[in-house]
């Protein structure tokens, strides 16, 4: 089930001395609410706190966080309708407990053409599985000199695809996908996606979820 936070990317930070995660808006400045921002000190805690907005400095003065940084698409409109002679990639994953059995679900559309995929992960993580279903989902097309757009629903590899958050728990694995991203011509990641229940993204989550109660049962 998507979150309130699913739909708040967040922005790695500096608040005295201490590297933080920050809720951040669609331009990437800090959400402030009476002066205050939501930062976490890790996001898979989900343990939150309000810190003075003042009190926030960018992560490296150098700029070292936005490594690998791509292009960038916001708001739902953008999933409407796959642009005209480009590959639109709707990947999502889903995870049956905390961590449980995964799976991932895939939507490709080029034109009037579509193709499904579906695949049990085995154990995953809400992160692990994203980042599984979009690796999975570039593997399958083959005309790397088209434009791609990447609709996900996982604000986690949304950030560490699209924003250069740094990824320590699965870097190895968004270092790869980085390097198979660098191998198309044209590529953006796009978030959020449309409001639940509506389109591919939402079938794409369907199909991942299956997946998962399939290699559970």
């Amino acid at each position: 089930m998507r979150t309130d936070d699913d739909a708040i990317p967040w922005k790695r930070m500096r608040y005295r001395e201490r590297r933080v995660w920050v809720a951040v808006d669609a331009d990437g400045a800090p959400l402030v609410h009476d002066g205050r921002a939501r930062i976490r000190y890790r996001l898979d805690l989900g343990r939150e706190y309000r810190v003075r907005a003042g009190a926030l400095q960018p992560a490296d003065p150098g700029g070292g966080d936005g490594e690998g940084q791509l292009p960038i698409d916001f708001g739902p409109a953008a999933a409407v309708a796959c642009p005209v002679e480009t590959v639109c990639l709707f990947a999502e994953g889903a995870v049956l407990g905390r961590p449980g059995n995964g799976g991932v679900g895939i939507v490709l559309r080029y034109g009037e053409r579509e193709k499904t995929l579906a695949a049990a992960i085995g154990p995953a993580t809400e992160a692990s599985a994203a980042l599984e279903a979009i690796g999975r989902g570039l593997a399958a097309i083959r005309r790397r000199d088209r434009p791609v757009r990447v609709y996900t629903g996982s604000g986690y590899a949304y950030g560490v695809l699209a924003l250069g958050w740094t990824a320590r728990r699965h870097a190895g694995r968004v270092r790869a996908l980085r390097r198979l991203m660098g191998r198309f011509a044209d590529i953006r990641v796009i978030w959020p996606t449309e409001p639940v229940g509506r389109g591919p993204t939402e079938r794409a989550r369907r199909l991942a979820r299956q997946a998962a109660e399939g290699e559970q049962t």
